[in-house]
């Protein structure tokens, strides 16, 4: 068996990871909604500070991921769909972790009354259901040497898909095996999970 899938399914929650609930304002015209303030990072993300905000488009059947980026420049990540309906998948990597190499899924949509927390070290990934749209809040500055990835099917995982559209980055990632077998062994990841 592929090292990620003996003992080591669907989790309730991966630790630390958290919903982050929405402010929103619907009528007649739309909906209004408050992603982050001072006032939600102070309910939820104590110590978060935001340093990049960008938007992924997707089209269906679009897998991404798993990406994340590499000790010791981890990012927490803030994720929220604002059109469309995508089920994400966060891998835990942190050595020290109780849930070290476990998965969560979250199925997240543009009705969604929450987003999602994903902590450093943690790889995210997700399927497009249909066309979607996401806003990404990232507390870290992206580092194109760390950043760093694991191939969509080395999990044990049904995606429910066997032929995704996939970049061609994506698509060369390691398999999770490879990725630990290569992972620099001069360093210790430190005990993010309290």
């Amino acid at each position: 068996m592929h090292h990620g899938q003996s003992g080591r399914g669907k989790m309730d929650m991966i630790d630390d990871v958290k919903k982050i609930y929405l402010k929103k304002s619907i009528d007649l015209r739309g909906c209004s909604c408050k992603l982050l303030s001072p006032e939600i990072e102070k309910s939820y993300l104590k110590g978060y500070e935001q340093k990049e905000l960008f938007v992924s488009m997707s089209q269906e059947n679009t897998v991404r991921g798993l990406h994340f980026q590499s000790f010791p420049y981890g990012q927490k990540k803030v994720i929220f769909v604002i059109k469309g309906s995508i089920t994400g998948v966060i891998l835990d990597l942190r050595e020290n972790s109780k849930t070290f190499l476990k998965y969560e899924t979250v199925e997240l949509n543009e009705d969604s009354d929450h987003g999602i927390y994903v902590p450093p070290y943690c790889a995210w990934g997700f399927k497009a259901k249909k066309e979607s749209i996401l806003i990404y809040s990232i507390d870290g500055i992206y580092d194109r040497e760390y950043d760093d990835g694991i191939l969509w099917k080395s999990i044990d995982y049904d995606w429910g898909t066997n032929n995704p559209l996939i970049s061609d980055r994506d698509a060369a990632l390691p398999m999770l095996d490879e990725y630990l077998e290569r992972k620099n062994k001069n360093y210790e990841m430190p005990n993010l999970s309290k």
